[in-house]
């Protein structure tokens, strides 16, 4: 049986040959969902896999279509059907392996598992009661697992999953190793897991994931983790990878149909609202637009991609594109003055205090979130920031910079201090009697997050820097 037959196997006999169709067409390399397949649902699509829910006569199944890419992947399929079926003799729970077929090294391997239903991997999970239960389980199953020999190699919470009743299941054991001997339980073996639940916020749910473990929920190696972490994931925001797409000079998010032609016209029609020596920012019905350099462009998509990363509240991108200008190129964001106020409009209008408090502490932990994480922003006074919701987000990543080897502390304060003298002479008046009390919320929320990564600034130090550069912005500015 190929690997053609045995998917659509799974399928109405109407619906096999457009299955077919569309399995033919991603081997080759295209990254279009299939659309209107009666009984197919598409669970994941990536540029060397794609996930399936095939229904036929009252039954379900999952298929997993690989590409062929390398070696390893050429066998991938049968591979992984294996490891499952080995991992369930040694009463590991885990999707039954049904069957796999590999079609060599020049067209894709499929292998079809059950359907566990209706549920949710764990890197969806929101913090709750529930919530930390299930982490709990899964701290459990991953002990299990290890007892057993399990060696998983890519354990991640996407990989970890829960079904309706709660039961904790484990996914994808393409990378699996077994052993006669139990696993040692090592925090690194475990470093995809913890990078599965990396900020500060999250601690309570990493204690429940690795007691069963009996493994520290913040180790000191976290923080470095982190750090290369999000360098390397950044960059997959300029290939076909998770939620981008490349299409030859244009870059996009996945979800957005780009005409390039026409949202070039009319981003280079558009009245400008910013025009400058960098470029001009122009608004459009799709977004907000800003021409720069080819290299600086760039930048700012890596930049918006990095923001994404660390979950901090900010404009996302949403398409990359060339201009007509030469070595220019466009970079659409979402416009978040359609749903929300700018932050320095809010201050100068007189906003309650308690919202103020709101503000500051979520300024707080973006910025030393960014700070602990090897990121700067070095214009972070209010004009750069919208109020969504009671959240501040930033809307422009021009000044979102990575930290240079040295001077991270003179680099602290420069931000703090902008954004300090931002406060204390660009709001008129309103932030007089309250500026106190709003420092010393926005210190706590940006202290926490440096030491839920096992760090402690010196505070003293930053204050006085800070105010020194905040002195010194307002006496070049008062001329």
């Amino acid at each position: 049986m190929s690997v053609y037959e045995l998917v659509c196997d799974n399928v109405e006999g109407d619906s096999a040959p457009a299955l077919e169709a569309f399995v033919r067409a991603f081997a080759r390399g295209r990254l279009d969902p299939p659309s209107d397949i009666r009984g197919v649902e598409t669970l994941k699509l990536s540029p060397f896999r794609v996930v399936l829910r095939l229904r036929r006569a009252g039954h379900t199944r999952i298929v997993k279509i690989y590409r062929p890419h390398g070696f390893r992947w050429r066998r991938r399929a049968r591979a992984e059907l294996l490891a499952l079926r080995t991992a369930r003799a040694r009463g590991i729970a885990c999707p039954e392996a049904i069957a796999a077929c590999d079609s060599g090294s020049a067209g894709p391997s499929a292998l079809v598992l059950e359907d566990l239903g209706e549920g949710t991997t764990l890197d969806a999970l929101h913090d709750s009661p529930e919530a930390r239960a299930s982490l709990r389980a899964a701290g459990e199953l991953t002990a299990q697992a290890c007892r057993a020999g399990l060696d998983h190699r890519d354990l991640h919470l996407g990989n970890l999953y829960r079904d309706t009743s709660g039961k904790i299941w484990l996914l994808d054991l393409h990378a699996a190793r077994f052993r006669d001997e139990p696993v040692p339980v090592t925090r690194g073996r475990f470093r995809n897991l913890y990078l599965s639940l990396p900020w500060p916020e999250q601690r309570g749910l990493r204690e429940q994931l690795f007691a069963p473990l009996d493994l520290p929920p913040s180790p000191r190696q976290l923080s470095g983790w982190v750090r290369k972490h999000l360098n390397k994931r950044v960059l997959r925001c300029e290939r076909n990878s998770g939620s981008f797409r490349r299409c030859g000079s244009v870059l996009r998010r996945v979800g957005i149909a780009v005409d390039a032609d026409a949202w070039r016209k009319e981003l280079e029609s558009a009245e400008p609202i910013k025009s400058g020596r960098r470029g001009r920012v122009v608004r459009a019905v799709f977004g907000v637009g800003k021409l720069r350099e080819t290299g600086t462009a760039q930048r700012l998509w890596r930049a918006a991609h990095a923001l994404e990363l660390r979950s901090v509240p900010a404009a996302l991108g949403l398409a990359l594109l060339p201009g007509t200008e030469r070595g220019g190129h466009w970079i659409v964001s979402e416009d978040l003055s359609r749903s929300g106020t700018n932050l320095a409009d809010r201050v100068r209008a007189g906003a309650d205090p308690t919202k103020l408090e709101a503000w500051a502490r979520s300024l707080g932990k973006s910025l030393g979130r960014l700070h602990a994480t090897g990121l700067r922003c070095r214009d972070s006074r209010g004009d750069n920031f919208q109020v969504v919701e009671d959240e501040v987000c930033l809307v422009d990543c021009d000044g979102v910079v990575g930290m240079r080897p040295w001077g991270h502390s003179r680099a602290h304060a420069a931000d703090l201090g902008r954004l300090l003298a931002w406060a204390r002479h660009q709001t008129g008046d309103g932030l007089d009697e309250v500026l106190p009390a709003l420092t010393r919320r926005f210190l706590r929320s940006y202290l926490r997050e440096w030491v839920g990564f096992g760090h402690t600034p010196p505070l003293r130090s930053l204050v006085t820097k800070s105010l020194l550069r905040a002195q010194r912005w307002q006496s070049q500015h008062s001329r």
